[in-house]
Protein backbone atom coordinates (compact mmCIF):
# COMPACT_ATOMS: atom_id res chain seq x y z
CA UNK A 1 0.00 0.00 0.00
CA UNK A 2 1.26 3.47 -0.86
CA UNK A 3 2.07 5.60 2.16
CA UNK A 4 0.57 9.06 1.75
CA UNK A 5 3.02 10.44 4.32
CA UNK A 6 5.90 9.53 2.00
CA UNK A 7 4.29 11.36 -0.90
CA UNK A 8 3.53 14.42 1.21
CA UNK A 9 7.11 14.49 2.50
CA UNK A 10 8.46 14.42 -1.05
CA UNK A 11 5.93 17.00 -2.19
CA UNK A 12 6.96 19.22 0.73
CA UNK A 13 10.55 19.10 -0.52
CA UNK A 14 9.31 20.33 -3.88
CA UNK A 15 7.41 23.18 -2.26
CA UNK A 16 10.54 24.13 -0.35
CA UNK A 17 12.47 24.02 -3.63
CA UNK A 18 9.89 26.27 -5.25
CA UNK A 19 10.28 28.79 -2.41
CA UNK A 20 14.09 28.62 -2.54
CA UNK A 21 14.44 30.66 -5.69
CA UNK A 22 16.80 33.63 -5.65
CA UNK A 23 16.07 37.30 -5.81
CA UNK A 24 17.66 39.63 -8.30
CA UNK A 25 19.73 42.75 -8.00
CA UNK A 26 17.66 45.89 -7.58
CA UNK A 27 16.82 47.53 -10.90
CA UNK A 28 15.34 50.97 -11.46
CA UNK A 29 13.46 49.80 -14.53
CA UNK A 30 12.33 46.68 -16.34
CA UNK A 31 14.60 46.09 -19.33
CA UNK A 32 16.59 43.50 -21.27
CA UNK A 33 19.67 44.02 -19.12
CA UNK A 34 17.71 43.25 -15.97
CA UNK A 35 16.19 40.18 -17.62
CA UNK A 36 19.66 38.87 -18.49
CA UNK A 37 20.77 39.40 -14.90
CA UNK A 38 17.74 37.59 -13.53
CA UNK A 39 18.35 34.67 -15.86
CA UNK A 40 21.93 34.36 -14.63
CA UNK A 41 20.77 34.43 -11.00
CA UNK A 42 18.24 31.65 -11.55
CA UNK A 43 20.80 29.62 -13.48
CA UNK A 44 23.17 29.94 -10.51
CA UNK A 45 20.58 28.66 -8.04
CA UNK A 46 19.84 25.70 -10.31
CA UNK A 47 23.58 24.98 -10.47
CA UNK A 48 23.64 24.94 -6.66
CA UNK A 49 20.69 22.54 -6.52
CA UNK A 50 22.49 20.22 -8.92
CA UNK A 51 25.66 20.35 -6.82
CA UNK A 52 23.72 19.56 -3.64
CA UNK A 53 22.06 16.61 -5.40
CA UNK A 54 25.44 15.24 -6.42
CA UNK A 55 26.32 14.72 -2.77
CA UNK A 56 23.16 12.73 -2.02
CA UNK A 57 23.53 10.45 -5.07
CA UNK A 58 20.35 8.53 -4.27
CA UNK A 59 17.99 11.48 -4.70
CA UNK A 60 18.50 13.77 -7.68
CA UNK A 61 16.80 17.06 -8.58
CA UNK A 62 16.56 17.11 -12.38
CA UNK A 63 16.05 20.14 -14.63
CA UNK A 64 15.03 19.88 -18.28
CA UNK A 65 15.19 22.98 -20.46
CA UNK A 66 16.43 26.51 -19.87
CA UNK A 67 15.50 29.43 -17.65
CA UNK A 68 13.42 32.00 -19.55
CA UNK A 69 13.09 35.60 -18.35
CA UNK A 70 10.99 38.09 -20.29
CA UNK A 71 10.63 41.78 -19.37
CA UNK A 72 6.94 42.71 -19.29
CA UNK A 73 5.45 46.16 -18.78
CA UNK A 74 5.99 46.36 -15.01
CA UNK A 75 7.60 43.05 -14.03
CA UNK A 76 9.87 40.21 -15.13
CA UNK A 77 8.11 36.99 -16.16
CA UNK A 78 10.29 34.02 -15.20
CA UNK A 79 9.75 30.45 -16.38
CA UNK A 80 11.92 27.75 -14.85
CA UNK A 81 12.95 24.50 -16.52
CA UNK A 82 10.81 21.41 -16.03
CA UNK A 83 11.64 20.07 -12.55
CA UNK A 84 11.48 16.49 -11.32
CA UNK A 85 13.00 14.56 -8.41
CA UNK A 86 14.36 11.05 -8.89
CA UNK A 87 14.55 8.92 -5.72
CA UNK A 88 16.86 6.09 -4.73
CA UNK A 89 14.05 3.52 -4.86
CA UNK A 90 13.43 4.34 -8.53
CA UNK A 91 10.30 6.43 -7.97
CA UNK A 92 10.01 9.88 -9.51
CA UNK A 93 8.13 13.05 -8.61
CA UNK A 94 7.20 15.19 -11.61
CA UNK A 95 6.72 18.76 -10.48
CA UNK A 96 6.65 20.48 -13.86
CA UNK A 97 7.31 24.12 -14.69
CA UNK A 98 7.20 26.87 -12.04
CA UNK A 99 6.24 30.40 -13.07
CA UNK A 100 7.42 33.50 -11.19
CA UNK A 101 6.75 37.22 -11.56
CA UNK A 102 9.39 39.49 -10.00
CA UNK A 103 9.07 43.22 -9.31
CA UNK A 104 11.66 45.53 -7.68
CA UNK A 105 10.53 46.34 -4.13
CA UNK A 106 10.96 49.55 -2.13
CA UNK A 107 14.28 48.64 -0.51
CA UNK A 108 17.35 47.94 -2.60
CA UNK A 109 18.08 44.24 -2.79
CA UNK A 110 14.47 43.25 -2.15
CA UNK A 111 11.97 41.90 -4.65
CA UNK A 112 8.29 41.24 -4.55
CA UNK A 113 7.62 37.83 -6.08
CA UNK A 114 4.56 35.81 -6.93
CA UNK A 115 5.05 32.08 -7.45
CA UNK A 116 2.73 29.61 -9.18
CA UNK A 117 3.22 25.88 -8.69
CA UNK A 118 2.22 23.62 -11.57
CA UNK A 119 -0.75 21.31 -11.29
CA UNK A 120 -1.08 18.38 -11.33
CA UNK A 121 2.01 17.07 -9.54
CA UNK A 122 2.42 13.34 -10.15
CA UNK A 123 4.38 10.60 -8.40
CA UNK A 124 5.52 7.64 -10.53
CA UNK A 125 6.78 4.29 -9.27
CA UNK A 126 10.04 2.71 -10.47
CA UNK A 127 8.30 1.15 -13.48
CA UNK A 128 7.05 4.56 -14.63
CA UNK A 129 3.45 3.91 -13.60
CA UNK A 130 1.58 6.80 -11.90
CA UNK A 131 1.06 6.22 -8.18
CA UNK A 132 -0.30 9.45 -6.77
CA UNK A 133 -1.57 12.71 -8.20
CA UNK A 134 -1.83 16.08 -6.47
CA UNK A 135 -4.16 18.73 -7.92
CA UNK A 136 -4.16 22.30 -6.61
CA UNK A 137 -7.59 23.91 -6.84
CA UNK A 138 -6.41 27.50 -6.40
CA UNK A 139 -3.28 29.24 -5.17
CA UNK A 140 -1.88 32.66 -4.34
CA UNK A 141 1.71 33.11 -3.17
CA UNK A 142 3.19 36.57 -2.65
CA UNK A 143 6.44 37.31 -0.84
CA UNK A 144 9.36 39.68 -0.36
CA UNK A 145 12.66 38.14 -1.38
CA UNK A 146 15.78 39.59 0.23
CA UNK A 147 19.08 39.12 -1.62
CA UNK A 148 21.29 39.13 1.48
CA UNK A 149 19.08 36.60 3.24
CA UNK A 150 18.77 34.69 -0.04
CA UNK A 151 15.25 33.74 0.96
CA UNK A 152 11.80 35.14 1.64
CA UNK A 153 11.60 37.44 4.66
CA UNK A 154 7.88 38.02 4.13
CA UNK A 155 5.59 35.42 2.60
CA UNK A 156 1.86 34.87 2.35
CA UNK A 157 1.16 31.65 0.44
CA UNK A 158 -2.34 30.17 0.35
CA UNK A 159 -3.48 26.99 -1.38
CA UNK A 160 -7.09 25.83 -1.50
CA UNK A 161 -8.78 22.54 -2.36
CA UNK A 162 -5.61 20.51 -2.75
CA UNK A 163 -6.63 16.99 -3.73
CA UNK A 164 -4.33 13.95 -3.49
CA UNK A 165 -5.41 10.55 -4.81
CA UNK A 166 -3.67 7.26 -5.47
CA UNK A 167 -4.29 5.72 -8.87
CA UNK A 168 -5.48 2.47 -7.26
CA UNK A 169 -8.19 4.34 -5.37
CA UNK A 170 -6.94 3.26 -1.95
CA UNK A 171 -6.11 6.79 -0.78
CA UNK A 172 -8.15 9.96 -1.23
CA UNK A 173 -7.14 13.14 0.54
CA UNK A 174 -8.53 16.67 0.51
CA UNK A 175 -6.76 19.69 2.00
CA UNK A 176 -9.25 22.57 1.77
CA UNK A 177 -6.83 25.21 2.99
CA UNK A 178 -3.05 25.47 3.39
CA UNK A 179 -1.48 28.68 4.67
CA UNK A 180 2.25 29.49 4.87
CA UNK A 181 3.28 32.78 6.50
CA UNK A 182 6.75 34.33 7.02
CA UNK A 183 7.28 37.58 8.93
CA UNK A 184 11.00 38.14 9.55
CA UNK A 185 12.50 41.48 10.60
CA UNK A 186 16.10 42.73 10.53
CA UNK A 187 17.88 44.25 13.53
CA UNK A 188 20.73 46.78 13.55
CA UNK A 189 23.34 44.01 13.28
CA UNK A 190 21.78 42.63 10.11
CA UNK A 191 20.34 39.58 11.88
CA UNK A 192 16.85 38.33 11.20
CA UNK A 193 14.20 37.13 13.64
CA UNK A 194 10.51 36.36 13.54
CA UNK A 195 7.78 33.76 13.07
CA UNK A 196 7.28 31.21 10.29
CA UNK A 197 3.96 29.41 10.37
CA UNK A 198 2.27 26.67 8.37
CA UNK A 199 -1.41 25.87 8.93
CA UNK A 200 -3.56 23.15 7.33
CA UNK A 201 -7.30 23.44 7.94
CA UNK A 202 -10.04 20.87 7.41
CA UNK A 203 -7.81 18.06 6.13
CA UNK A 204 -9.50 14.73 5.43
CA UNK A 205 -8.00 11.42 4.27
CA UNK A 206 -10.16 8.46 3.26
CA UNK A 207 -9.15 4.82 2.76
CA UNK A 208 -12.12 3.41 0.76
CA UNK A 209 -10.90 -0.20 0.79
CA UNK A 210 -11.09 -0.45 4.58
CA UNK A 211 -13.54 2.33 5.39
CA UNK A 212 -10.88 4.05 7.47
CA UNK A 213 -10.56 7.82 7.59
CA UNK A 214 -8.60 10.63 9.19
CA UNK A 215 -10.01 14.13 9.67
CA UNK A 216 -8.74 17.14 11.55
CA UNK A 217 -9.94 20.64 12.21
CA UNK A 218 -6.50 22.20 12.08
CA UNK A 219 -2.80 21.29 12.08
CA UNK A 220 -0.30 24.03 12.85
CA UNK A 221 3.49 24.24 12.89
CA UNK A 222 4.84 27.49 14.34
CA UNK A 223 8.58 28.23 14.18
CA UNK A 224 10.29 31.33 15.55
CA UNK A 225 13.82 32.18 14.40
CA UNK A 226 16.27 34.16 16.50
CA UNK A 227 19.09 36.32 15.11
CA UNK A 228 19.53 34.42 11.84
CA UNK A 229 22.86 35.28 10.13
CA UNK A 230 22.55 35.09 6.31
CA UNK A 231 26.30 35.08 5.63
CA UNK A 232 26.78 31.83 7.55
CA UNK A 233 24.36 30.05 5.21
CA UNK A 234 25.99 31.58 2.13
CA UNK A 235 29.39 30.34 3.31
CA UNK A 236 27.89 26.87 3.82
CA UNK A 237 26.47 26.82 0.27
CA UNK A 238 29.82 27.82 -1.23
CA UNK A 239 31.63 25.05 0.65
CA UNK A 240 28.97 22.53 -0.35
CA UNK A 241 29.32 23.42 -4.04
CA UNK A 242 33.11 23.14 -3.82
CA UNK A 243 32.81 19.73 -2.19
CA UNK A 244 30.36 18.55 -4.86
CA UNK A 245 32.75 19.67 -7.59
CA UNK A 246 35.65 17.86 -5.90
CA UNK A 247 33.59 14.67 -5.85
CA UNK A 248 32.30 14.99 -9.41
CA UNK A 249 33.88 11.63 -10.34
CA UNK A 250 30.83 9.96 -8.79
CA UNK A 251 32.62 8.69 -5.67
CA UNK A 252 31.71 9.97 -2.22
CA UNK A 253 34.64 9.28 0.11
CA UNK A 254 34.67 9.09 3.88
CA UNK A 255 36.43 12.45 3.84
CA UNK A 256 33.45 13.91 1.95
CA UNK A 257 31.00 12.49 4.48
CA UNK A 258 33.06 13.86 7.36
CA UNK A 259 33.32 17.20 5.59
CA UNK A 260 29.55 17.44 5.19
CA UNK A 261 29.05 16.58 8.86
CA UNK A 262 31.53 19.25 9.92
CA UNK A 263 29.90 21.85 7.67
CA UNK A 264 26.43 21.14 9.03
CA UNK A 265 27.72 21.28 12.60
CA UNK A 266 29.44 24.59 11.89
CA UNK A 267 26.30 25.96 10.24
CA UNK A 268 24.10 25.06 13.21
CA UNK A 269 26.50 26.76 15.61
CA UNK A 270 27.10 29.92 13.56
CA UNK A 271 23.86 30.68 11.69
CA UNK A 272 22.16 32.43 14.62
CA UNK A 273 20.70 31.94 18.08
CA UNK A 274 18.56 28.98 17.11
CA UNK A 275 14.80 28.61 16.85
CA UNK A 276 11.78 27.25 18.65
CA UNK A 277 9.13 25.01 17.10
CA UNK A 278 5.61 24.19 18.25
CA UNK A 279 3.25 21.65 16.72
CA UNK A 280 -0.47 21.46 17.39
CA UNK A 281 -3.34 19.39 15.98
CA UNK A 282 -6.94 20.11 16.99
CA UNK A 283 -10.17 18.22 16.34
CA UNK A 284 -8.51 14.99 15.21
CA UNK A 285 -10.73 11.99 14.39
CA UNK A 286 -9.27 8.64 13.35
CA UNK A 287 -11.66 5.96 12.08
CA UNK A 288 -10.19 2.49 11.67
CA UNK A 289 -11.31 -1.16 11.57
CA UNK A 290 -12.03 -2.45 15.06
CA UNK A 291 -9.93 -5.27 16.45
CA UNK A 292 -11.56 -8.64 15.85
CA UNK A 293 -12.73 -10.54 18.91
CA UNK A 294 -12.42 -14.32 18.99
CA UNK A 295 -15.90 -15.58 19.94
CA UNK A 296 -15.28 -19.12 18.76
CA UNK A 297 -18.00 -18.82 16.11
CA UNK A 298 -17.37 -19.12 12.40
CA UNK A 299 -16.81 -15.57 11.04
CA UNK A 300 -19.29 -14.21 8.49
CA UNK A 301 -17.26 -13.38 5.38
CA UNK A 302 -20.08 -11.18 4.04
CA UNK A 303 -20.36 -9.01 7.14
CA UNK A 304 -18.91 -5.51 7.00
CA UNK A 305 -15.85 -4.91 9.15
CA UNK A 306 -16.89 -2.87 12.19
CA UNK A 307 -15.17 0.49 12.60
CA UNK A 308 -14.23 2.44 15.67
CA UNK A 309 -13.37 6.13 15.98
CA UNK A 310 -10.75 7.78 18.14
CA UNK A 311 -11.18 11.48 18.89
CA UNK A 312 -8.56 13.92 20.15
CA UNK A 313 -9.48 17.48 21.03
CA UNK A 314 -5.87 18.62 20.95
CA UNK A 315 -2.42 17.14 20.38
CA UNK A 316 0.76 19.17 20.78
Amino acid sequence: MIKISSFLAKAFIVVILAFSLPGAAHAAKIDAEGAAHLKKVFEDIIAYQKSASELTKGNQVLFQGDVAVEPADKYYAVTLPHISISYADGSRLELGIISINAVPHDREGEWKMTTALPTPIIMFDKSGKPQLQCDIGSQLSVGIWNERVDYFTKLDARYQNVKIESTDGKIKAMLPEIEILYDLSEDEQGRWSGPIQTVIRGAAVDFPATGGAIAMKEAKMAVRMFSYIPQAVKDYKEKLMAMAEAGSDGKVSQQHVAGIYNMVTELLSSAGDGFTAQYEVTGLDVKHPAAKKDSGAQPDATAATPLETLHFDKLS
